[in-house]
């Protein structure tokens, strides 16, 4: 439903993803190749 934390909750998430998938990607793979 309509949720004050639900929402804020889905917006962090969707922000993480697009960070990770921009530059977490890159810095993940260089840093489990060290």
């Amino acid at each position: 439903g309509e949720s004050p934390g639900g929402v804020r909750f889905a917006a962090k998430r969707a922000k993480a993803a697009k960070a990770a998938r921009a530059g977490g990607r890159a810095a993940r793979g260089g840093r489990r190749r060290r």
